[in-house]
Parts: C-alpha cells; sequence; structure tokens
C-alpha cells in the first residue's frame, strides 16, 4: 500500500500528516495461492482417473459415465485453479460453486467448503477478483483488501490443507481400486499401470 502521488497529503495545522492509500497492483493471498495448486493437482489426477476409465469403457456404460463425470470435474478444476491463480473473477464464481457441492461432503467437505464460502464472500476477495484496476480503487476498498493479509490464514489453510489430503487419498484410491469395472488398474511392481482381471 503506498501514498497516492495525484491525491495531496492531508491532515490538520501542526499535527501528523497521512496520506490516501492506494494500490498499483493485487498482491495473490497464501489461501488463493494454496488453492490454485490444489485445483490443479486435483483437476489433473481427475482427468487421469478419465482417462482411466476410458481404458475399460468400450463395453461398460458406467465406466463411460465415470470417464464424463471425472473428466468434466477435472476440467472445471484446472479452470478454477487457472482464474484462482491470476485473480480472475470466473475463479472465485467457479470456486464458490465448487465449494457448495462441498458442502454435501459432510463433516470433513461441509467444514472446508464452509471456510472457503466465507472467505470467498469476503468484500476484499470480491474487490481482488473483480477484475478492476487496482488504482482505481477508493481508499475504504483499498484498506478491505489488505485487510485480506491480516485475517486468520493459517488456520485457514491447515484446515483446507487436511481436506485436500483426505480427498487426494480419496481420489488415488478410486482410480486405483474403485472403478466399477470388469477389469481393475493395478499398479505392477515394474512401475507400469495395467488392467488386470478381478
Amino acid at each position: 500500500m503506498l501514498p497516492n502521488p495525484e491525491i495531496p497529503p492531508t491532515g490538520t495545522p501542526g499535527g501528523d500528516v497521512f496520506f490516501t492509500p492506494f494500490l498499483t497492483e493485487f498482491t495473490r493471498p497464501g489461501v488463493v495461492t494454496f488453492l490454485g495448486v490444489w485445483h490443479f493437482v486435483s483437476g489433473s489426477l481427475a482427468l487421469v482417473g478419465a482417462g482411466a476409465f476410458l481404458v475399460v469403457a468400450r463395453n461398460n456404460p458406467a465406466a463411460l459415465a465415470g470417464a464424463l463425470v471425472a473428466g468434466g470435474f477435472g476440467g472445471l478444476q484446472l479452470a478454477c485453479g487457472y482464474g484462482l491463480w491470476h485473480l480472475k473473477p470466473f475463479g472465485r464464481i467457479i470456486q464458490i460453486v465448487l465449494a457448495s457441492i462441498g458442502l454435501i461432503g459432510f463433516p470433513v467437505g461441509t467444514t472446508i467448503s464452509l471456510l472457503i464460502l466465507i472467505y470467498f464472500f469476503k468484500p476484499g476477495v470480491k474487490l481482488l477478483m473483480s477484475g478492476m484496476d487496482p488504482r482505481n480503487l477508493e481508499p475504504g476498498q483499498v484498506r478491505e483488501v489488505a485487510e485480506l493479509a491480516k485475517g486468520p490464514s493459517a488456520l485457514l489453510l491447515g484446515g483446507i490443507a487436511i481436506g485436500a489430503v483426505v480427498v487426494l487419498g480419496l481420489l488415488v484410491a478410486l482410480i486405483v481400486f474403485g472403478i466399477p469395472t470388469e477389469g481393475r488398474i493395478q499398479l505392477t511392481r515394474g512401475g507400469r499401470w495395467q488392467l488386470s482381471a478381478r
């Protein structure tokens, strides 16, 4: 946050002089960065899962449906990750949609999704990802954006990290063990993936 050179300093005679704060650029908060990376990773895994479903989807409608769902969800997460990383408005919208869906995952998913929704509805986050030029923000709006750095981001990141580990484990387990087909994707001793009969 810097003084705005276009606005003269104000104050009281004989008192302290202060400047109107302004921003030259937005800085991505740690929470947004973490979620962006998470969506890149989980979205990529979802696409891998979609590919695994397609391997055995020829004679199995359930596997084909799983491939479509996993592929669509993976693509949505990758778009969300890109939007969050670059502070795009659509990134915030997709994140809100995904967190709303995550509310059904009681209790871990519900808790983490609720924390995410609370964060992304903060006035500062709305401004940060509004697409506005930061130099056009009013002083009060600048302070709302600056408040994001003072919030309990460590607590939120910790909660999201725990939930991420749980979800990531479930995704890997689904890919390796839970494909509802006549075969199963397994990792051989040589480090290669193969489709084996049940």
